[in-house]
């Protein structure tokens, strides 16, 4: 239903402008107005019904898709296929190229390649990380799966695409997937770029500079130090972080999100790889509680979660933590991570994340851990997704068997971290509080403040 206010503003404005035409215009012109003002205040009631009506079709999609998430597969239907090629609304397209990443099913590669031709730049850059994450080297190592030849081809192919932002995904899921090939060609688009410093380009070669030293040839050597020598402070350190990789001849980091996503697939279509590569026991736990507790994973999110989420996508949340140093204050994404940031709002109400010890990884990343249970009892799924860690991101690290170990927050960008742990949130407030945190500060409280627009009360 259309609020009373907005039609009251509505014809206001009519009688405003009606009068203005009728004091200083023509009858035939008075005439005219008043019929266009008219036509004008009808199809605002129906305008804001048609909102309301897309509003509620795209919730139905995402909450479709959270589901088959959820149960990590593509169904029998063709739905993934159909809404990733066909849907009218491109951020269907985009949810659904992001969750065939999650899935990581090789069945889903071809419609994948068919998307890095569609006509909206931000279906193509979706389809090239989702790419990137189905082929990363480390999964395809542990599921023992052979690379797919065309997911190579297709990437190198889009390189030269017209959108920079779909050049730098591109970038991006050679570094996962690529070797001394896909390296030649990364840096023979380096060589030829016209750098001008805007933010964009300097995005774009600081993902290419990633993206080399995940691929961890000495072939990109000669182009490293030459962008070690340029003007721009940002893209100097880079290089320079990248060479002492190379030179050490160790990989960018390989995170714990990542061996866990390849160990949760191939352990679902075979007993035996659970029992050839337990997990890691937790305090108190025996190897059939471990099991047990893993298959709780399939599924977590039931149709009426499911349905809730999809609602609170657009809602705006707002975490304040307050520690022993100050408080910081933190947007939640609650599109990007739907899971995450819902059980994460959940546990801070209940005042179970109070008390949390913050400790420094390394000079740049807080955490908040506890040191003998996981952060929440309900394991998790990895959302990964297409946010970067800037400086001030926030995102969940998960064990092997999916219960959430820590949230840390990164004081400076951390890109080997993109497309690795699920960045869920994002500091708007208190960095420079989070930077004095020192061994021994803790989360004294967690308080949640929430947004609701007016469309997000329409449910079912």
């Amino acid at each position: 239903m259309v609020k009373r206010s907005t039609v009251v503003k509505e014809r206001n404005k009519v009688f405003f402008l009606a009068r203005s035409a009728i004091l200083s215009s023509s009858p035939i012109a008075c005439k005219a107005l008043a019929l266009t003002l008219v036509f004008s205040l009808l199809a605002a009631p129906s305008c804001t019904r048609w909102k309301i009506r897309k509003e509620l079709q795209l919730n139905e999609y995402f909450a479709e898709i959270l589901k088959r998430e959820d149960r990590h597969e593509l169904g029998d239907d063709g739905f993934f296929q159909h809404n990733l090629l066909g849907n009218p609304f491109p951020e269907v397209r985009i949810w659904c190229a992001v969750a065939l990443g999650r899935i990581g099913a090789p069945s889903a590669l071809p419609w994948l390649y068919e998307a890095l031709h569609s006509e909206y730049a931000a279906v193509r850059a979706a389809s090239a990380f989702a790419i990137g994450e189905i082929e990363n080297r480390e999964l395809l190592r542990i599921e023992g799966r052979l690379p797919d030849p065309r997911a190579r081809s297709e990437l190198i192919g889009r390189l030269d695409d017209g959108s920079l932002a779909v050049r730098m995904r591109v970038v991006e899921a050679l570094g996962k997937i690529g070797s001394s090939v896909e390296a030649a060609e990364i840096i023979r688009r380096l060589e030829s770029f016209p750098f001008k410093e805007s933010i964009v380009e300097r995005l774009f070669l600081g993902d290419c500079i990633t993206a080399l030293a995940r691929i961890n040839d000495p072939i990109a050597v000669p182009i490293l130090q030459k962008l070690a020598m340029i003007s721009d402070p940002e893209i100097r350190q880079r290089a320079g972080d990248a060479l002492a990789r190379l030179k050490a001849g160790a990989e960018a980091p390989r995170a714990e999100a990542t061996t866990e996503q390849a160990f949760m697939r191939a352990s679902e279509h075979s007993e035996a790889k659970l029992d050839a590569e337990p997990l890691p026991l937790l305090s108190g736990q025996t190897p059939d509680i471990r099991k047990k507790e893993f298959r709780l994973l399939y599924p977590t999110i039931t149709d009426a979660v499911a349905l809730a989420l999809a609602s609170d996508r657009k809602k705006s949340t707002i975490a304040l933590l307050d520690t022993t140093r100050g408080t910081i204050e933190i947007e939640l994404f609650r599109e990007q991570a739907p899971a995450t940031t819902h059980r994460f709002t959940l546990e801070a109400r209940g005042g179970r994340l109070d008390g949390i010890e913050l400790a420094r990884e390394d000079p740049h990343i807080i955490s908040a851990r506890r040191n003998d249970r996981p952060l929440f009892f309900i394991p998790l799924r990895s959302e990964i997704n297409m946010m970067r860690f800037e400086r001030g991101s926030v995102g969940m690290r998960l064990s092997r068997d999916s219960h959430a170990e820590s949230f840390f927050i990164t004081l400076t960008p951390q890109p080997f971290l993109d497309g690795v742990h699920p960045c869920f949130g994002r500091v708007i407030s208190g960095i420079q509080t989070a930077e004095k945190i020192a061994p021994g500060d803790r989360i004294r409280r967690i308080r949640i403040k929430e947004t609701v627009r007016i469309g997000n009360s329409l449910r079912y």
